[in-house]
C-alpha cells in the first residue's frame, strides 16, 4: 500500500496495513522520512522542494482559516462584528478571500491537499455562539471548495476545550487537534464524527 493509498483508505474508513503518519516539521528536513504518509509544509517555497523530496508521500500545504488571519494581523474581528455587523461582515469577507487565495495558490502550485489551520473554535478566542454564528459556515464554505483534493486535514487550534462537536462534520478527510494538551481522546468525538480522526 502506497502512502497516498493508505491515506485514502483511512479517510474512507477502510482497513489499512498500518496507521497513517502525517508529519508537520518546523522546517522540511533534507532527507524526509520514508515512513511518513504525508508532510505538511508551511512556507510556499517549501512546496516544490517537498514534492521532489517526499517520494510518494502526500504534501499538504498549511493555510490559515479566516479567523487565523485575523489573529495574525491583530484584527479585533469579533469586536467589530458585535459593534458594527455590516463592517464586521465586510472584514470577514476580506479574510475569507485571503484564505481562499492562499489555498488556491498552494493547490495550483502542486499541493496534494490542505492542512486547514482552524482558529476560533475554542474558548480562548470565541464563545460557542460567536464561532457558530460568525465563523463555522465560513470554514465550511472554504473547505467545500477543496473537498475533491487528494487529502485534506483540518487542524483545530487551541489547547483549552475546543468546540470539536461544532467542527466534527466539516468536509475534510481527517480531523485533528492537540490531544495531549486538550486531554480529549478520539473516542470522545465518535458520536459526532464517523470519519478519520
Amino acid at each position: 500500500m502506497t502512502a497516498k493509498e493508505r491515506l485514502a483508505a483511512a479517510a474512507r474508513g477502510d482497513s489499512v496495513d498500518q496507521k497513517p503518519l502525517i508529519v508537520w516539521p518546523k522546517l522540511l528536513p533534507q532527507t524526509p522520512s520514508s515512513e511518513a504518509d504525508a508532510w505538511v509544509v508551511d512556507a510556499p517555497h517549501e512546496l516544490s522542494e517537498a514534492k521532489s523530496l517526499c517520494g510518494d508521500s502526500a504534501v499538504l500545504a498549511s493555510v490559515l482559516s479566516p479567523f487565523g488571519w485575523a489573529l495574525q494581523k491583530q484584527i479585533p474581528l469579533l469586536e467589530i462584528l458585535e459593534s458594527d455587523p455590516k463592517e464586521g461582515d465586510l472584514e470577514l469577507q476580506k479574510l475569507k478571500q485571503m484564505t481562499l487565495d492562499e489555498a488556491r495558490t498552494r493547490m495550483a502550485d502542486g499541493a496534494d491537499g490542505l492542512c486547514y489551520v482552524l482558529a476560533g473554535a475554542g474558548p480562548d478566542h470565541a464563545t460557542p455562539m460567536q464561532y457558530g454564528g460568525f465563523l463555522l459556515d465560513l470554514d465550511r464554505e472554504i473547505l467545500e471548495e477543496f473537498q475533491d483534493s487528494e487529502f485534506n486535514l483540518v487542524w483545530v487550534r487551541g489547547h483549552k476545550e475546543p468546540y470539536l462537536e461544532f467542527v466534527a462534520d466539516l468536509p475534510c478527510h481527517a480531523l485533528s487537534w492537540d490531544m495531549g494538551a486538550t486531554g480529549i481522546p478520539p473516542s470522545a468525538l465518535r458520536t459526532y464524527r464517523s470519519g478519520a480522526i
